[in-house]
């Protein structure tokens, strides 16, 4: 798969982004944080009634509110108790491989949803952003260290980089999570096995979903993981095997 840098950064920030990065020893992430503050803004405009904290969990599903404006009413006829703010959870998402919509369009369904029960008297709302004030605003940088295949005859060509599951890529366990990644190198490209440095087992980002690289990808190139600005120096392991921790940069 043939991953465009422009399906997920204007072309200047990400030239912005990659000239600092070319002057740096990998790995490590780089931030954006005019991007962070944009997607700040747009969430806020999105929702410019509601209150805007920083969490991970819950889900704004729209099919919830119907049952939270019964939960509303009940209390109120029955008990004489009055709700007036609604958590509308969160954790909306960032742009993977499988692309996702708009902080707009998820707010436009939400306000939908909360006006055709609420009316105008609209309650309280409390939004948790979670990844999606980040997580695009990140690229994590590797290094190719080895290209091999188990065998002479092997059909499959294994990747290994300086960054692994222990490093700051955990999301990819179970392959959750598929990064969008990008690389300079240009031409044939074959579906290879990506793997982390630390000789653990477990250190294997994808082996199962086939990523397509380019067959001149050699030791020394690098590897930029876009999407990486959430969940990944915050999960990356201090010396685990003797690597250190992932650096990270901000612009």
């Amino acid at each position: 798969m043939s991953i465009q840098v422009e399906d997920y950064f204007a072309r200047d920030t990400f030239q912005k982004m990659k000239a600092f990065a070319d002057k740096q020893e990998t790995p490590f992430v780089l931030i954006d944080t005019q991007m962070i503050s944009q997607a700040y803004d747009d969430l806020r405009a999105g929702f410019e009634f509601a209150k805007v904290y920083y969490a991970v969990k819950a889900n704004p599903a729209v099919e919830i509110i119907a049952k939270v404006k019964v939960i509303f009413e009940r209390l109120k006829e029955e008990d004489g108790i009055e709700l007036k703010l609604i958590n509308m959870g969160g954790g909306f998402p960032a742009n993977y491989i499988t692309r996702t919509n708009s902080l707009e369009t998820y707010a436009e369904e939400i306000i939908r949803f909360l006006k055709e029960d609420f009316g105008d008297d609209l309650p309280e709302i409390i939004l948790e952003p979670g990844r999606s004030l980040i997580a695009n605003a990140g690229i994590l940088v590797s290094e190719v260290v080895l290209v091999a295949r188990k065998s002479r005859t092997a059909v499959e060509r294994w990747i290994y980089t300086d960054v692994g599951k222990f490093s700051g890529l955990i999301e990819t366990m179970d392959e959750a999570i598929k990064f969008p990644i990008w690389t300079e190198k240009n031409g044939e490209a074959e579906e290879v096995v990506i793997a982390g440095p630390t000789c653990d087992s477990a250190d294997i980002m994808y082996e199962n979903y086939k990523y397509g690289l380019p067959l001149n990808l050699a030791i020394g190139d690098r590897l930029y993981w876009l999407s990486t600005g959430a969940y990944t120096t915050s999960y990356s392991a201090v010396e685990f095997n003797g690597f250190p921790p992932l650096k990270a940069y901000y612009l």
